[in-house]
C-alpha cells in the first residue's frame, strides 16, 4: 500500500473537486500543443503536488495558448471565489489479477464457431489456415470477456 499526498480545488457549495479537459492544439502557431482547461465538469480530476500551486491556479487562469496541466486556464463558467484549496490523500492497494487472454484460437472458435456471435465455420476455417493471422483487437476482446461474463 501507498499513499501520496495531492491538493485539488473544490468548490464551496457542491463540495465536488474540480476537473480539466485537454485538447489539441495542433496545427495552430505560437501556442503549446494542448490547451488544458480547469473547470467544474471536466472528464478527469486535478490535483496539484503544492498547496501553493493549487492556490495560484486558483486564483490566476493561464491564457489558452500557454496553459498546461501545472497552469490550467481558466473556462469561462469557472470562478475562483467558489473554490476553495482542499488536501487531498490518495492511497493505493495493489494485488494481482489473474487473468488469462485467450489464444487467437480460442477466440476465432468463439466467434465464429457454430454457438458464437457470428457463426461462420468457412471464415473459422480460412482463418485456422493463415499463419500469420493476427491477434483480435482490444475492442474485440472486451466483447469477448463480456459475453462471458468476465469484464469487470
Amino acid at each position: 500500500m501507498s499513499t501520496e499526498i495531492k491538493y485539488a480545488l473544490r468548490h464551496k457549495k457542491t463540495k465536488k473537486l474540480a476537473k480539466y479537459d485537454e485538447t489539441s492544439n495542433a496545427g495552430s502557431d505560437f501556442c503549446g500543443e494542448t490547451t488544458v482547461t480547469i473547470s467544474g465538469h471536466g472528464s478527469r480530476t486535478w490535483y496539484a503536488d503544492y498547496a501553493v500551486e493549487a492556490e495560484y491556479v486558483r486564483l490566476h487562469g493561464t491564457p489558452w495558448y500557454n496553459s498546461d496541466l501545472e497552469t490550467p486556464h481558466h473556462c469561462s463558467t469557472f470562478k475562483s471565489d467558489e473554490y476553495e484549496v482542499v488536501r487531498i490523500q490518495i492511497t493505493t492497494e495493489t494485488e494481482p489479477v489473474d487473468i488469462k487472454l485467450p489464444t487467437k484460437e480460442e477466440y476465432w472458435e468463439w466467434s465464429y464457431g457454430p454457438n458464437g456471435p457470428y457463426p461462420n465455420p468457412g471464415h473459422l476455417k480460412y482463418l485456422q489456415t493463415i499463419k500469420g493471422a493476427s491477434y483480435p483487437s482490444l475492442c474485440e476482446m472486451f466483447q469477448f470477456f463480456r459475453e462471458l461474463g468476465l469484464y469487470h
